[in-house]
């Protein structure tokens, strides 16, 4: 989760190219997951840090 949390703070790489590096078969199954842990989509998770910039 920590390494996802980094990837969507500090790099461009899309949410579907995150998931399929964690092995998740789609972005929803990712997206899912993230949002069970954090409360967050992975989107919103994201734009808290670029709208904070």
């Amino acid at each position: 989760m920590a390494e996802a949390k980094r990837l969507l703070q500090f790099s461009a790489i899309t949410v579907k190219e995150i998931a399929y590096s964690f092995n998740f078969n789609s972005a929803e199954q990712f997206s899912h997951f993230f949002k069970k842990n954090t409360k967050l989509s992975p989107l919103n998770y994201r734009n808290q840090f670029v709208d904070a910039d």
